[in-house]
């Protein structure tokens, strides 16, 4: 596995099918190992530099060049890694700040909400689990592909415990509906990455990583006495005369991806150091969907009346409806679902931003909420401005 791997398959022509996979890898004899991604969900675990988010990145580079697929990035620590995807993301979220982590736990929860209309969607169509044909005629049901790197910071944090649950749910639908999560972390764990999550993971991939624990923390109990590890990947390394040992970055012992359990050597897009051969990859992604009329999500087939104007105090007020009080995110996923095409995009910076002062949310038992109360002081008072104005207005003299 130490040969010189040959460029991506895909890197300067060709396209992809969701439900087919896209290529990712070769395995020991040099045969292309093809990333599942419908009805799977993935763990990718290693030192910092073994090569996780090179296979992170290929994959998404390969979901992209499918023109039905959306992509959704949630990194908990500050890089540049993924950057190049903002043209074409549905979500980029970067962050490694601990109070960003409800917007996190908000997208979380907007996509098992979704996940519930899907399930309907189905279930109308007589289909026991999404099909290309349904996927391109209802953009509510596009493929979605979920990279949340550094999880450890999310599921070690105060709200990991809720997030678990969500992911838990989320893995047990998603596989039939076309919802595809990958997990990344350097330290995997019981922690990090929860039983609960790991257990329900198809696909397994550990790059150099340092002890047997972490290694049978993301490829399954007893792995490690089986064979099946990691521990003898050698990370990269700085020479004596300051040149880069490779080791085996881009090596990952792996299970799900092939047959049987074992390595693969993962394909690398170079960028950085002057090369930029993944933008335009992307590039290619966003004229497929120009060309295909995907780019949008709307259907461009007939004209699109215009979307109703939204008023954020009275919204709140319905979907809360019942409640005194309400936490944010199930607020935000609550205003997603009235209407996607205006509030699915949301997060709590901008909820925050686009309420009036008195109507913000507060903190009370670890978490933020915002108040029924607090939403009808805040029309109040946009009523008594709204009222000064045209009474102002109506007693101008007369120049």
């Amino acid at each position: 596995m130490t040969r010189p791997i040959p460029p991506w398959p895909l890197l300067t022509d060709g396209t992809t099918d969701y439900f087919t996979g896209v290529p990712i890898a070769l395995d020991t004899r040099a045969n292309l190992v093809t990333g599942r991604l419908f009805a799977t969900n993935w763990g990718v675990a290693g030192m910092m530099g073994s090569g996780k988010s090179a296979l992170i990145i290929t994959t998404l580079a390969g979901a992209i060049l499918d023109p039905l697929v959306e992509i959704d990035i949630y990194c908990m620590a500050h890089n540049a890694d993924y950057d190049p995807f903002r043209p074409i993301a549905r979500t980029l979220h970067v962050s490694d700040d601990p109070d960003d982590l409800p917007t996190v736990l908000h997208g979380l929860t907007t996509l098992l909400s979704e996940l519930s209309q899907r399930g309907r969607k189905l279930s109308s169509a007589g289909e026991p689990k999404l099909t290309r044909t349904l996927a391109a005629a209802d953009p509510a049901m596009r493929p979605r592909v979920v990279v949340i790197d550094e999880c450890q910071e999310l599921f070690l944090s105060d709200i990991g415990e809720q997030a678990a649950e969500l992911v838990t749910k989320i893995v047990a639908k998603g596989r039939k509906y076309g919802v595809t999560l990958l997990f990344a972390t350097p330290v995997p764990s019981a922690d990090s990455l929860p039983r609960a999550v790991a257990k329900v993971l198809s696909n397994r991939a550990c790059f150099a990583i340092g002890d047997h624990q972490g290694n049978d923390a993301i490829l399954g109990t007893g792995k490690h006495t089986a064979g099946i590890t990691a521990t003898s990947l050698r990370p990269a390394t700085t020479n004596p005369d300051g040149s880069l040992d490779p080791g085996d970055t881009g090596t990952a012992m792996t299970s799900g991806f092939t047959t049987h359990d074992g390595l693969i050597r993962c394909f690398h897009i170079p960028r950085g150091d002057g090369v930029d051969q993944l933008t335009p990859i992307i590039d290619r992604a966003l004229a497929l969907r120009r060309d295909t009329g995907l780019d949008t999500g709307l259907d461009t087939s007939t004209a699109t009346p215009p979307a109703p104007r939204r008023d954020l105090l009275d919204d709140l007020l319905h979907v809360m409806a019942g409640h005194t009080r309400m936490r944010t995110q199930e607020a935000l996923a609550l205003l997603a679902a009235l209407d996607r095409a205006h509030y699915g995009t949301w997060t709590f910076e901008r909820l925050t931003d686009e309420l009036p002062d008195a109507a913000k949310p507060y903190k009370t038992g670890g978490t933020k909420q915002v108040s029924t109360d607090r939403i009808h002081e805040a029309l109040t008072d946009r009523q008594t401005v709204t009222d000064s104005d045209e009474h102002g207005e109506r007693g101008a003299p007369l120049s």
